[in-house]
């Protein structure tokens, strides 16, 4: 018999979509699998849906709403050999788990990754998103591009001793906790393989993270400071380029001028404490023109989020 394969799902108010995406789990080709979904303290019908299913799922409770934490609930209530995670408001392909398995089983890799749909649900316009163009990378080649990597939870196959030996869990009570996961699998894992195939569908919806953002986005910041902990800090130079600058881009879709100037001072001057040279990092090097001029000024920053959000505030 194949390898049980756990898929853990966590359930918070996606009532919406939550059907479509368990019926894209129980028709998997790829029989050998327990669906494990956690119920995190909704206040729609999921619960309800959940149990339609309840004779080919497995439904635990949490009381205490928390993305991290209905996560690690998962991985310990979990008995497969491999785990993959798929997020409630998406969906797979019929052979998302058997090409990550044949992959992984056929490389002997520590962790299989496929490229991925993203789909705007106002207009259903989808951009193919490939994770990353090896298809097999090997140790040192991980830690030397750590940068590259796509740092989702969900488009991959992991072995689940490399997490329980590892002590590889989500930091609770904190958003982006997707980051540090994957980076410290990554530091622990001898090889990477991919399959060409896009097989995860993600949904961004009208008000989700990627278009709505609040105050929690200083917790980029914090998140980073956990990473900086798991590996050399000169490794992690361009990883944390990356986030500060892209989340301070990302300050756009911020409806409170004084919070986005607020974080963008603090990404910069974390920036410049931690990285003094970043300006001069591959990073930045690798960007065209544009952006390379933009992301270098903190005024420049600044004067395109604030344009910007004008503009968004009115369509």
């Amino acid at each position: 018999m194949k390898d049980l394969i756990s898929i853990i799902v966590p359930v918070h108010n996606s009532s919406k979509y939550l059907e479509k995406c368990i019926n894209s789990l129980i028709n998997q080709t790829y029989k050998n699998i327990e669906i494990i979904c956690i119920e995190n303290g909704s206040t729609d019908n999921g619960l309800e849906i959940l149990n339609k299913y309840k004779d080919k799922i497995k439904i635990l409770i949490q009381k205490n709403p928390g993305l991290s934490l209905a996560r690690n609930t998962g991985i310990k209530n979990s008995n497969g050999k491999y785990i993959s995670f798929v997020d409630s408001d998406d969906n797979v392909l019929p052979t998302f788990i058997e090409e990550l398995y044949n992959v992984i089983k056929t490389t002997d890799a520590d962790i299989s990754v496929c490229n991925y749909n993203e789909i705007l649900e106002e207009n259903k316009e989808t951009k193919k998103i490939s994770s990353f163009p090896n298809e097999t990378i090997k140790e040192k080649e991980i830690k030397e591009n750590l940068v590259n990597f796509n740092y989702a939870i969900w488009n991959k196959l992991y072995k689940k001793d490399i997490i329980t030996k590892n002590k590889i869990y989500f930091p609770e009570n904190i958003k982006y906790e997707d980051i540090p996961f994957v980076l410290k699998y990554l530091i622990n894992a001898k090889s990477i393989s991919k399959t060409e195939k896009y097989l995860y569908n993600y949904y961004i919806h009208k008000n989700s993270e990627q278009t709505t953002v609040d105050k929690r986005i200083f917790d980029i910041i914090d998140i980073m400071d956990i990473c900086k902990t798991m590996t050399d800090k000169n490794k992690l130079e361009d990883l944390y380029i990356k986030h500060l600058t892209t989340y301070s881009l990302k300050t756009r879709y911020m409806k409170n001028n004084k919070d986005r100037n607020l974080f963008i001072n603090t990404c910069y001057n974390e920036l410049n404490e931690n990285y003094p040279n970043w300006k001069k990092s591959k990073y930045i090097k690798n960007k065209n023109i544009f952006k390379k001029i933009i992301i270098k000024n903190k005024l420049f920053v600044k004067l395109y989020t604030w344009l910007y959000s004008l503009k968004y505030s009115k369509d």
